[in-house]
């Protein structure tokens, strides 16, 4: 039985085929772009619970992609490796743009399916790579309520930190959204 499908977006075949005999032995189904545009397109087909991407892609750049699925499915979560990594290129990549988390190849396996399984307990194994809500829709979250763009931002950081023990305080004047 399936845990949870995973997107792998990387050009590197021996990368690809070990991080999915990995994830398969752990029960997820996976499948694999090499490619970052191609990967956006399976998205919507696949509908992955996480994508693992590579910062170096063909197509589009691996934190262009990043922006992407934050933009268009912000629940859906996305770990980055990178070939070459550093704490500032990690740093970067988590609090700037929104990564779940961050490797430096060569990437331990059972480390990276460890991820993915928390990835996917947090997320309660629903699909994140739902589509966005429209436009209009009213949208309600806990006691919160708006679908300002900004408010759909605070909404994913809220889902990012739910599954921690932090405590968090959100403000903002009401009725700003």
């Amino acid at each position: 039985m399936s845990n949870g499908r995973v997107l792998i977006v990387d050009a590197d075949p021996l990368f690809v085929r070990t991080v999915r005999a990995a994830l398969g032995q752990a029960g997820f189904e996976s499948v694999a772009e090499a490619d970052a545009l191609c990967g956006l397109e399976q998205v919507a087909a696949f509908r992955p619970a996480i994508v693992v991407c590579d910062t170096n892609l063909p197509g589009m750049e691996g934190f262009a992609l990043l922006r992407e699925l934050r933009a268009n499915f912000p629940a859906l979560p996305v770990v980055l490796v990178a070939e070459e990594g550093s704490i500032e290129l990690a740093l970067h990549a988590i609090q700037e743009e929104g990564a779940h988390y961050f490797f430096e190849k060569p990437v331990d396996a059972q480390q990276l399916v460890a991820v993915v399984e928390r990835a996917c307990e947090a997320a309660g194994d629903e699909t994140a790579a739902e589509s966005p809500p429209e436009p209009d829709a009213p949208i309600a979250f806990g006691k919160l309520i708006g679908n300002s763009e900004p408010m759909r931002r605070v909404y994913a950081l809220i889902e990012q930190v739910a599954p921690s023990s932090a405590s968090v305080l959100i403000t903002g004047e009401s009725g700003t959204g």
